[in-house]
């Protein structure tokens, strides 16, 4: 039996006053080191007030990625980024809601409501 890698990419772009983290693969103990370089790279952009993490596409969220999401969540609030997380998977919507890492007034359907509803909080 071949035993498959888990692998995490994500993508920052920069739009006018806001960050979009784009995650494709898997969120797990296994990438957390990827993790570690996402949050880094966010908040060597701090200049910008709002944060989308984006999770169209191809993620998988496993339990034991969950304590690495919400630590990049509490660094984000923690120098003053607005957050929101939009294209969660129902079923990872509900792990992750079981284990605290959402709040609801941060959770958007998707990356074209997550910009509209920022560019509403700065009107």
């Amino acid at each position: 039996m071949v035993e498959m890698q888990q692998k995490l990419e994500y993508i920052i772009t920069e739009s006018h006053s806001m960050l979009v983290v784009s995650f494709i693969g898997v969120i797990a103990e296994s990438t957390a080191n990827e993790m570690k370089k996402c949050q880094a790279a966010v908040l060597s952009k701090i200049r910008y007030p709002a944060v989308i993490l984006n999770f169209h596409g191809s993620v998988t969220i496993e339990t034991s990625g969950v304590p690495h999401l919400i630590q990049l969540q509490k660094a984000l609030r923690k120098n003053q980024m607005s957050l929101y997380l939009c294209s969660i998977d129902s079923t990872f919507k509900k792990l992750l809601l079981d284990h605290g890492a959402l709040r609801e007034a941060e959770m958007v359907g998707d990356l074209m409501e997550a910009i509209k509803r920022i560019e509403s909080d700065r009107a």
